[in-house]
């Protein structure tokens, strides 16, 4: 579960101030990597502590990780930093003839086309040879189960959910 984990990789991005549990001092702020230390820095309601990197208070032989997610979520393998933008299709990248997938609402059955261009300030921006769709996927090995589905496009081709 939290075993040879390395926080200060996950957490090398996290912003000051982002609000982590600990059973020791309940609700901590992180203030850090301290890199000197190999380990992360939090602000505590006895001030200023230093954890290790695998988040040990005190690095002995049968040490365990003291500080968490949240006082419920207490797992970091299942833990997904929300600070991180995850990376996202852009519809930008699409060229006049490549095979979409489209369709205007989310409980309409997806439609292949051909995409044409996109139409600016358009409440259905995406314009193939026929007509003029909200939503345009590319049409490729992770899509194509969608044709004729109402199911929701794989997370990556997600543009629209910001």
């Amino acid at each position: 579960m939290n075993e040879n984990i390395d926080l200060t990789k996950i957490l090398k991005d996290c912003p000051k101030g982002w609000k982590f549990y600990t059973p020791i001092w309940g609700e901590v702020t992180f203030n850090g990597i301290k890199r000197e230390y190999c380990g992360i820095c939090i602000d505590t309601i006895c001030g200023c502590q230093t954890l290790t990197m695998e988040g040990y208070y005190i690095y002995t032989s049968g040490a365990e990780c003291i500080i968490f997610p949240s006082k419920d979520q207490r797992d970091w393998s299942k833990f997904t930093a929300p600070w991180l933008k995850k990376e996202r299709f852009d519809p930008k990248i699409l060229n006049p003839f490549d095979r979409v997938l489209v369709r205007d609402r989310r409980d309409e059955k997806w439609q292949c086309e051909f995409f044409s261009y996109i139409r600016d300030c358009a409440a259905f921006p995406y314009m193939t040879i026929a007509t003029s769709y909200k939503f345009c996927i590319p049409y490729n090995n992770d899509t194509k189960h969608l044709v004729g589905t109402i199911e929701e496009a794989p997370e990556y081709y997600r543009y629209w959910e910001e």
